[in-house]
């Protein structure tokens, strides 16, 4: 007996497309201590935007081992997100005990772009994400200070130069200075990079709406991993470092 069928097999050779378009993640890189020396690299030919740095808004919640950070899903997805209303419920208060925790769980800015690192150039096109202290610096060279003190494009391929981040200490006594290289402008050394640079709009990191109200009441259920696989090795969100601002 035939049996009509009411369905539409999978294109498989589709289906290979995309398994190889989502990649393994994005190759984040972590900042080590001491001096790092990258290249920030512009926006990528059609990407929509000018802009080479990408936004998101970011929770911590939880301690020890038990911490887990997550990007917002009201900024990044434009869905309701209970952490933000429990932030809301807490400042309503007037409680000083209850101000602190919700600035402790509150949406803080993390920022993505594609970087050389220029002590490890064989790594290729790697992403850097900051925080909103040290975005603020790479933004302020964009800014012109004074006739003297132009606003200096750094991401130019042709005439950017290096930024250097100087990282000092581990954990909550983290301390991060973003400094303009001494050198001044120079080409980058190898034009073809532009072409491998990230889709960073793939960073994001969503966390179901039921596993965040478990965070938030503090139950044990199945949570995505603290550090998460990306490209060449794992990552640490920056609300493991909240004092990288």
């Amino acid at each position: 007996m035939a049996i009509q069928q009411t369905w539409e097999d999978v294109d498989m050779e589709e289906m290979g497309k995309e398994h190889a378009s989502l990649g393994r993640g994005l190759p984040v890189l972590k900042l080590k201590v001491g001096t790092n020396i990258f290249r920030v690299l512009p926006a990528r030919t059609g990407s929509g935007s000018k802009n080479p740095f990408v936004k998101f808004w970011v929770h911590g919640i939880g301690e020890g081992s038990s911490f887990r950070s997550f990007q917002c899903p009201y900024n990044t997805l434009g869905a309701s997100c209970p952490v933000c209303d429990k932030v809301s419920a807490l400042m309503r208060t007037g409680n000083e005990a209850d101000r602190q925790a919700a600035d402790r769980i509150k949406a803080k800015l993390e920022v993505y772009c594609n970087v050389i690192d220029m002590k490890d150039q064989d790594k290729g096109v790697q992403v850097l994400r900051c925080a909103e202290g040290t975005y603020r610096d790479l933004l302020g060279f964009m800014v012109p200070k004074s006739a003297d003190e132009p606003a200096v494009n750094f991401t130019n391929p042709m005439t950017g130069m290096n930024v250097l981040i100087e990282r000092e200490g581990e954990g909550k006594k983290t301390k991060y200075k973003t400094s303009l290289s001494r050198s001044g402008p120079k080409p980058l050394p190898d034009l073809s990079v532009l072409e491998k640079m990230h889709d960073l709009s793939k960073a994001v990191r969503a966390m179901p709406a039921e596993q965040v109200v478990a965070l938030l009441e503090g139950r044990d259920t199945e949570f995505p991993a603290k550090q998460l696989e990306a490209g060449n090795g794992k990552v640490s969100s920056i609300a493991d470092d909240p004092d990288l601002a």
